[in-house]
C-alpha cells in the first residue's frame, strides 16, 4: 500500500533495459475494485500506469548490515 507523500521506488523492464524512478507520491488514482491504477511522483509531469508493468521495489538492506 502507498499512501500521498510516501517515498518509493519503482522499475519496469522494456527488453534488456531497465528503468528506475525514485521519489515522493504526490497523486494515487485507484480503478472501481480499489486496486492502484496509476499514481504520480513530484517533479514528474506524466504518472505511472500499473498496467505498464511498473513494480515497486522493497528497501533493500546493505550488503553490510548482513555480515
Amino acid at each position: 500500500m502507498i499512501l500521498l507523500g510516501d517515498t518509493v521506488t519503482v522499475s519496469r523492464e522494456l527488453g534488456d533495459d531497465v528503468t528506475w524512478v525514485t521519489g515522493r507520491v504526490t497523486g494515487i488514482v485507484q480503478d472501481d475494485a480499489g486496486q492502484l491504477k496509476y499514481f504520480y511522483i513530484k517533479g514528474i509531469d506524466s504518472s505511472f500506469w500499473m498496467n505498464d508493468n511498473w513494480k515497486f521495489q522493497d528497501e533493500v538492506e546493505d550488503d553490510e548490515d548482513e555480515i
